[in-house]
């Protein structure tokens, strides 16, 4: 049996995908501005895409996939392992 740890959960859905979906649609239309404000579309869209693939990213526990406030836990609330 491997030791406890916690672990990286990816989220398909939620804040981070809109986030992502909102970076996709400000640097298709700001093309359509004008090249001057596609290029600063562009930027805020790899800002933002950025940003909503941080927001998708979650901590949980590898023994009972419970979501963990932070990297930094030491006990599961919920199975009580230590890591």
């Amino acid at each position: 049996m491997s030791k406890p740890k916690i672990v990286v959960k990816n989220e398909l859905m939620g804040a981070g995908c809109f986030i992502q979906l909102i970076a996709i649609v400000v640097a298709v239309f700001g093309f359509a501005f004008g090249p001057v404000i596609g290029l600063i579309g562009l930027v805020l869209a790899v800002g933002l895409f950025v940003y909503g693939s941080g927001q998708g990213q979650k901590w949980v526990c590898s023994e009972c996939r419970n979501p963990l406030d932070s990297r930094k836990v030491k006990v599961c609330p919920v199975c009580r392992v230590s890591f």
